[in-house]
C-alpha cells in the first residue's frame, strides 16, 4: 500500500522558535516564516524537525488537507523547499547539517592547533601604532575611535611601539609573510623599523591606515620608497571635515598604490552632504557609522538591520555553517597594541602579551574560547538566540558593545513583527 510522505530539501536551512518556523532557500535566497496553531500539525512539523539526520515523515490525509498545512506546503511548492513524495518506504532526505558536538569541535581545535594550517585561519593582524603627536581630533573619537571602528588613533604617556624583533619572537618561527592583510593602524613610519615589517610582510596587502591631518610631504616620500607593491594607503576623515580633503587628493594622486578614504560619519546631514561630494569626486570611498553616545536616531535610521535587509541577504549554505559556529568579523583577526597586548576586539579582555606568550598559545588559550570574539555568534547572546532570523542578521559588531544592545535590528519579538 502506497503512503504519502512530506520532506523538506537538504539545502534548506530551518530554525524552529515555538510554534513559529523560519526556512532559507541556500540556493536561490528565498525564506518564509509559518505560524502554526493547530496544534497537530505543529507537532507533525516538531517531528519533521527532530528527527536527526533526515528530514521526511509519513503524513496522514486529516493533516494533509488541514488549511494551516496545505497553506505550509504550498509555500514550500512555491520556494522549492518541500514536497510530497509516494512510496511503499520513505526516501532519505538529508538534514541541512549532520548533528555537531561543538565542545568536542572546540577541544579537537586546541588540540590540534600546531597541526592546522595557520594561515587558513589567521588572516589579518592589524598592528595599532602610538602616535602622541597626532593632530587634534574631536574627544568621541579619541575615546572610542579605535575601539570601534579601528580609527587610527592611540595615545600613551609611554611612547612605545611593537619592535620587529619582538613580534618575530611572538610568531615563534612561524612563517607569517603570506598572510592576506597586514593593517598599520596609524603612521606607519613611527615605526623604527617599518621597513622590516614591510620587506617581511611583502606578499601581502599592508593597509596603511592615516588620518588624513596626519599626510605630509615626509609621509608620502617613505609612501614612494618602499618596495612593496601590494601597499594600500586608507585616509580617514572626520565628517565636518570632508571638503578639506581634497587637497590631500591632490597630493596622493600620483601615488601607484590603491588609495582609499574612509568618512567617518555621524549624522544624517554630514551623510547626505558626503554623498554629493562623493558623486563628484570619483574615488574609492567608504563610509563608516560611528557612534558617539548622542546619535542613536541616526544609527536606528540608518544601521539596523530591517525587513528589506533580510530580503535582499543572500547565504549560501557554507555561510550558514560558518555563522552558525564564527564570528565571520572577527574570526581569524589579531590586533597587536604599541604595549603589546594582544586582542581580536578591544571590545573583550586581552589574548595576552607579545612579550609573554607565543602566538600559538594565544590562540589555543584564548582565541578558542567560546564566549571570546572569535567564536561568539549571536546564538549564544539574548535575545538574539531565541529569535528565528539570528543567523540571517550580521555577526555581532563593536557596535553592539558600544550601544549596548545585543540586537540591533527592527524586529519586535514581543508582537514577531517587522517594524516600519
Amino acid at each position: 500500500m502506497l503512503k504519502i510522505f512530506f520532506y523538506i530539501e537538504p539545502f534548506v536551512y530551518s530554525n524552529l522558535k515555538h510554534n513559529r518556523l523560519l526556512l532559507y532557500n541556500t540556493f536561490s535566497f528565498k525564506w518564509f516564516v509559518s505560524e502554526f496553531k493547530n496544534f497537530k500539525v505543529l507537532k507533525f512539523i516538531e517531528e519533521l524537525f527532530n528527527k536527526g539526520i533526515q528530514r521526511c515523515c509519513e503524513i496522514d490525509n486529516t493533516l494533509l488537507y488541514s488549511t494551516e498545512f496545505e497553506s505550509f506546503y504550498r509555500n514550500c511548492q512555491q520556494y522549492n523547499m518541500g514536497s510530497l513524495h509516494k512510496g511503499t518506504k520513505a526516501p532519505f532526505i538529508m538534514n541541512f547539517f549532520p548533528k555537531v558536538n561543538s565542545d568536542n569541535r572546540n577541544e579537537s581545535l586546541r588540540n590540534n592547533w600546531q597541526e592546522l594550517n595557520l594561515r587558513s585561519s589567521l588572516n589579518r593582524i592589524e598592528i595599532v601604532v602610538n602616535n602622541p603627536m597626532t593632530t587634534c581630533i574631536n574627544e568621541d573619537l579619541k575615546l572610542l575611535g579605535l575601539k570601534q571602528i579601528s580609527f587610527p588613533y592611540f595615545n600613551s604617556t609611554d611612547f612605545v611601539n611593537v619592535a620587529f624583533n619582538d613580534f618575530m619572537k611572538f610568531t615563534d618561527g612561524l612563517n607569517l609573510s603570506g598572510i592576506s592583510v597586514v593593517s598599520i593602524i596609524g603612521d606607519f613610519f613611527k615605526l623604527n623599523d617599518y621597513y622590516s615589517f614591510s620587506e617581511y610582510f611583502i606578499k601581502s596587502i599592508i593597509e596603511i591606515n592615516i588620518f588624513y591631518k596626519d599626510i605630509s610631504d615626509d609621509f608620502i616620500f617613505k609612501l614612494r620608497a618602499l618596495r612593496n607593491k601590494n601597499l594600500r594607503l586608507v585616509v580617514w576623515i572626520d565628517d565636518h571635515d570632508f571638503i578639506a580633503i581634497k587637497d590631500k587628493m591632490i597630493l596622493l594622486q600620483e601615488f601607484n598604490s590603491s588609495v582609499d578614504y574612509r568618512f567617518v560619519i555621524t549624522n544624517e546631514y554630514y551623510l547626505k552632504e558626503i554623498e554629493r561630494f562623493m558623486k563628484k569626486n570619483r574615488k574609492n570611498f567608504d563610509l563608516v557609522p560611528f557612534y558617539n553616545n548622542k546619535n542613536l536616531s541616526f544609527f536606528k535610521k540608518y544601521c539596523f538591520t530591517s525587513y528589506t535587509d533580510l530580503q535582499d541577504i543572500k547565504l549560501n549554505d557554507r555561510d550558514l555553517f560558518s555563522r552558525m559556529y564564527l564570528n565571520e568579523l572577527n574570526y581569524g583577526k589579531l590586533i597587536i597594541l604599541p604595549t603589546g597586548e594582544v586582542h581580536s576586539s578591544l571590545f573583550f579582555k586581552s589574548f595576552g602579551s607579545i612579550y609573554n606568550s607565543s602566538l600559538i598559545s594565544v590562540i589555543r588559550n584564548f582565541a578558542l574560547d567560546e564566549n571570546g570574539p572569535w567564536l561568539k555568534t549571536r546564538q549564544l547572546v539574548l535575545p538574539c538566540k531565541d529569535c528565528l532570523f539570528y543567523l540571517l542578521c550580521n555577526p555581532l559588531t563593536s557596535y553592539e558593545y558600544s550601544i549596548g544592545k545585543m540586537n540591533l535590528c527592527h524586529y519586535d519579538k514581543t508582537t514577531n513583527n517587522w517594524l516600519q
